[in-house]
């Protein structure tokens, strides 16, 4: 039981992770197009 809860946080965790980082790069890659544009 404990270790399947600690397999579902590690998860849990590493799901934010990944969407924290495919956040910022999406980020990073609409703004620069946004600034090719307007430029």
């Amino acid at each position: 039981m404990l270790r399947k809860l600690a397999l579902f946080v590690v998860g849990l965790a590493l799901a934010a992770l990944w969407g924290f980082i495919v956040y910022l790069v999406v980020g990073f890659t609409l703004r620069r197009a946004l600034l090719n544009i307007a430029g």
